[in-house]
């Protein structure tokens, strides 16, 4: 299964800082951990333990970053995974466990990831202006996860998404700080892409702004959500939402038909009044 970012599907389609912990959500008993990624790596623990673990990305670099998180098979690498994504592939023994999505740079974004046992490797997919993943780059980083004499509960969450083939389920939209819960209602690894769309634009105006022949800067901005989730699966994330239009976006590709999912229909506009 084919994932990719925002920037990553559109080039395919179409051609605090410190590391270690950070201060816990309150309210959240999951272990924090704060990953400070620069142009090109990322900086954090590289042991964690089982159950919820509240993973912060704090963007110290001048190019958007991600945290997207896959958990590897008994016997499978870093290497192996990094060897497979550079050839665009994605095996069926690398699962889709996600992270907290785009980063702007100067800004943080909290989700909260459960976590097995075993080796999990961490990279940001993201290209640089040529066109070349980040972790083409070396950005990624391996993380151990060991079993958690107890593990935490997962956070209490304000609102809910869905993730199905091919939309967003969700509630009417509030503004202020809040927890979301989303979930992997579909078929296939999803992921949830927030954009603030300037006033005006649409989230097909924001897309299009990558096309090759574009003139001038996207109508928008990364605002966070949740990288690829697994079908049947359930993780956090953290949201700030200032009044403005928005939109929730998926950028993997449907494996049949080989389009991103937002051609297939699984783009939600909104508005928080």
């Amino acid at each position: 299964m084919k994932t990719s970012t925002l920037i990553v599907t559109l080039l395919l389609a179409t051609t605090f800082s410190f590391a270690g912990c950070h201060e816990a959500t309150e309210g959240v008993d999951a272990p924090a951990s704060t990953y400070t990624a620069t142009d090109f790596a990322f900086d954090g623990p590289g042991e964690l333990e089982t159950g919820w673990n509240e993973i912060t990305i704090k963007n110290d670099g001048q190019q958007l970053h991600h945290i997207y998180l896959f958990r590897l098979d008994e016997g499978k690498t870093e290497a192996d995974l990094i060897a497979a994504l550079e050839a665009r592939e994605h095996p069926e023994w690398a699962h889709h466990v996600g992270g907290p999505n785009t980063a702007m740079p100067g800004e943080s974004v909290t989700a909260w990831v459960d976590l097995e046992p075993g080796t999990h490797v961490m990279v940001c997919e993201i290209p640089d202006p040529e066109g070349t993943p980040h972790f083409a780059h070396g950005m990624h980083q391996a993380i151990e996860v060991s079993e958690a004499d107890t593990e935490a509960d997962a956070p209490k969450h304000d609102t809910t998404l869905s993730l199905r083939d091919f939309s967003f389920g969700m509630p009417d939209p509030a503004g202020g700080q809040q927890v979301v819960q989303v979930t992997n209602d579909g078929g296939q690894p999803h992921e949830a892409a927030l954009v603030k769309l300037e006033e005006g634009a649409t989230a097909m105006d924001f897309i299009g702004a990558f096309a090759p022949d574009a003139q001038g800067p996207p109508p928008g901005r990364g605002a966070g959500g949740y990288t690829g989730l697994e079908p049947g699966e359930t993780a956090y994330f953290q949201l700030d939402l200032e009044p403005g239009d928005y939109a929730y976006i998926c950028f993997l590709q449907d494996p049949e038909s080989g389009k991103p999912h937002f051609q297939l229909g699984m783009i939600e506009e909104f508005t928080v009044e």
